[in-house]
């Protein structure tokens, strides 16, 4: 009969040397990613003034004002999905939505993915069935 080996879940304890933490690492369950295959984040900061910031530390600029706004909306929605019709009477307070109100909410939309897109943040955004939402994941 052959024994298998079995290891239990790592842990450390003092004196800790390299070699324990890199047994205990290569012995996790749910293996780190090294930082080159983890996926590019947004470190969004909604307390005091609304700021967005890059991977680089760098704030994330927005062509429109109104793009930053419609952002966000969509971080205070935590990605839940919302409608064109949602956006425009929570951020730009229209009441009547027609015809011609429905396209700046959707033109708006379109600067915001844009705007993220060229940041290198190409999946934030996620618009299906006439439903816009943020992808969670990609935000720290």
């Amino acid at each position: 009969m052959k024994h298998t080996a079995f290891i239990a879940a790592p842990f450390l304890k003092k004196p800790v040397s390299v070699d324990n933490v890199r047994n205990a690492l290569a012995h996790l369950r749910y293996p780190i990613a090294d930082k080159e295959e983890t996926q590019k984040k947004l470190r969004v900061v909604t307390f005091g003034n609304f700021k967005v910031y890059a991977d680089d530390g760098k704030t994330l600029k927005f062509s429109r004002s109104l793009s930053r706004e419609i952002f966000a909306y969509l971080i205070d929605q935590c990605g839940f999905p919302v409608t064109s019709k949602m956006i425009a009477a929570d951020v730009l307070e229209v009441q009547d939505f027609d015809d011609t109100t429905s396209k700046k909410p959707s033109k708006t939309i379109g600067y915001l993915v844009s705007d993220l897109s060229s940041a290198g943040f190409t999946d934030m955004i996620d618009k299906q069935n006439s439903q816009i939402r943020i992808n969670k994941k990609d935000i720290l």
